[in-house]
């Protein structure tokens, strides 16, 4: 349970946001409705940077089992991204999409786990670097995840 000291509560918001011809009455600056976070100026910055806070504690957890002399494989380490990481991340891509400034902090971060994976050096090229990771950039990610999600 996270309790918030004055200074970090946001100002309240007293206008309805209305959702499928609903109106939710919001309590603080974003409103939770099956893990999706809406804001009252549909930006989609605050349900991206919560996914990518919960994908960042997700890696860093993973990441001690890998520790030198750890029991992961680079094998193990890319299905764990791949099973735990992505879709933590990229929830909710099917109906929102990330601003640009949120997309390259995704794909930082998204390096970070392939620089993980292939333990490469911090320059090397990370189009050769998503190749040895066998983990797509993460503007691929959200075109397939769309296409999936597509109605036919």
């Amino acid at each position: 349970m996270h309790w918030r000291t004055p200074k970090e509560r946001a100002d309240k918001y007293e206008h309805p946001i209305g959702i499928d011809e609903q109106c939710v009455e919001p309590a603080p600056k974003a409103v939770k409705w099956l893990g999706f976070h809406f804001e009252p100026n549909h930006s989609t910055w605050e349900h991206f940077a919560k996914r990518l806070a919960l994908a960042q504690a997700a890696f860093e957890r993973i990441k001690r089992l890998s520790s030198p002399g750890g029991r992961l494989t680079s094998y193990s380490e890319r299905r764990m991204a791949n099973g735990i990481i992505v879709p933590t991340l990229f929830y909710g891509a099917e109906f929102l999409e990330p601003n640009i400034t949120m997309g390259n902090k995704m794909e930082t971060f998204m390096n970070r786990v392939r620089r993980w994976i292939t333990n490469c050096f911090y320059s090397t090229n990370t189009i050769v670097l998503s190749a040895e990771a066998c983990l797509m950039p993460t503007n691929l990610y959200l075109e397939q995840i769309r296409d999936m999600a597509r109605i036919r």
